[in-house]
């Protein structure tokens, strides 16, 4: 009776362990919109800020940049923005409202990426876009990747 007790057991204990380990593939992040977009920005004197076309914003994961080209000395700030809209790439803000919540990130330079904290999807807006700005008013010229979501 005690060894049939142990054989019940041990089959019990390796089918929950087939089913612990069969489950783990089923446990995965997901963030729908993490595809990177290109984006380019042109600062000159007066001009030192650009924003990025919008994406929808699926989750509230951090938004993330790669800064592919610029200047060696150059660096970037990034802020989180969102919108009810799709709005173009520019210049202008055209109704992109700030969802950083005073959080910057800053000195980001040519072959960094980073992931900006933001919260375009917690504030209710169903696209986010990033305010780029070089701080100076030097021209200079950078482009790089950008998604809304990250993984």
């Amino acid at each position: 009776m005690q060894a049939k007790k142990r054989v019940i057991s041990k089959i019990v204990c390796a089918a929950i362990a087939v089913l612990s380990l069969s489950s783990v593939g089923m446990m995965y992040a997901s963030a729908a919109n993490y595809l990177d977009s290109d984006w380019k920005a042109n600062f000159t004197f007066s001009q030192h800020q650009y924003y990025t076309q919008t994406r929808a914003k699926e989750d509230d994961s951090s938004m993330y940049i790669k800064v592919t080209s610029g200047s060696s000395t150059g660096r970037l700030n990034a802020r989180g923005y969102g919108s009810d809209y799709v709005k173009p790439a520019g210049y202008a803000a055209d109704g992109r409202v700030n969802c950083s919540q005073g959080r910057v990130t800053s000195n980001i330079v040519v072959g960094e990426s980073r992931y900006i904290v933001n919260f375009v999807y917690e504030m209710g807006y169903d696209f986010g876009c990033l305010l780029l700005g070089n701080g100076v008013s030097t021209p200079d010229t950078f482009a790089g990747l950008w998604s809304p979501d990250s993984v």
